[in-house]
């Protein structure tokens, strides 16, 4: 049995510079007090954004060949409140309709079967999940054949993969001389703590939340037998304005997309990344 788990992470719905579907509909009221519907302006940020996301999306559905898709998004799917002067709008409510249309490509791709939208941190989804748990529940609404759920810190067998995920987990590394080392001892820490629990570790961890692509693999040896387990941290969809340039510490590349894990008769093959890294410095000759 073959199955793909289409991976999306960070999306930021309702910033500037995050992912918004240019078809969205918001409401508003006009002169005599009636609700109207009315499409913002994308930036060119969200522009690329979009168009990076139908490419990956239409790759993942050529790599399906029919085959059936899981859905995860690794969370952060709005911006929340934190940082008003960077938002599309200041309506609340907008943010989640943004982000329940970014997710329209992949759910109305061929034979999705399920979502899970992981609780993102509390500066994007005004505490406690709120805007997940709105999401979740018209995303319920909007497509009763696939199966939609809301998790903080999951473990899910996808047809006999064993998958841990959640949004926040290992950090990749602050320089690329050490990128992976702190992920490498989070992953050998994870095996070992299952390991002496009695278990199999999950053959991979999953999480989001640093913008930032990651893929380590580590294996524990037990007596004779070997465990073999991966850790992937996920790419955004989200640019970097002026606070993300000083807490990178002017960082210039960045990459952006989706990835897709190949899972056959209950394990991970392969994966395919739908990704394009971008060099944000203004190249110029003065």
């Amino acid at each position: 049995m073959r199955t793909i788990a289409l991976c999306i992470a960070d999306t930021h719905g309702g910033f500037k510079l995050g992912l918004m579907n240019p078809d969205v509909k918001l409401i508003d009221w006009d002169e005599e007090g009636n609700p109207v519907t009315f499409t913002p302006e994308s930036t060119a940020v969200q522009r690329y954004f979009w168009k990076l996301l139908l490419q990956g999306c239409e790759a993942v559905n050529l790599f399906a060949k029919g085959d059936q898709i899981v859905v995860i998004h690794f969370g952060d799917a709005t911006h929340g409140y934190k940082y008003p002067k960077t938002l599309v709008t200041t309506e609340l409510a907008d943010q989640p309709a943004i982000a329940i249309s970014n997710m329209q490509p992949m759910l109305t791709l061929p034979r999705v079967r399920s979502l899970r939208l992981v609780a993102g941190t509390d500066a994007h989804n005004f505490d406690d999940a709120s805007a997940e748990k709105l999401i979740i529940d018209n995303l319920k609404l909007l497509y009763p054949e696939i199966n939609c759920g809301l998790v903080v810190h999951g473990l899910a067998d996808i047809d006999g993969a064993e998958i841990e995920y959640a949004h926040q987990g290992a950090f990749p590394g602050s320089k690329n001389h050490l990128k992976g080392n702190v992920a490498h001892q989070y992953l050998r820490d994870k095996m070992t703590v299952e390991l002496l629990a009695g278990n199999t570790p999950p053959q991979l961890y999953a999480y989001g939340h640093y913008h930032e692509w990651l893929w380590v693999s580590e294996t524990i040896s037990v007596g004779d037998k070997d465990y073999t387990s991966y850790l992937m941290i996920m790419p955004s969809f989200n640019f970097p304005n002026l606070w993300t340039t000083a807490a990178t510490k002017a960082q210039a590349r960045f990459t952006h997309g989706i990835v897709a894990l190949e899972i056959i008769d209950g394990k991970i093959i392969d994966y395919k990344r739908f990704t394009r890294t971008i060099d944000r410095r203004t190249k110029e000759r003065i």
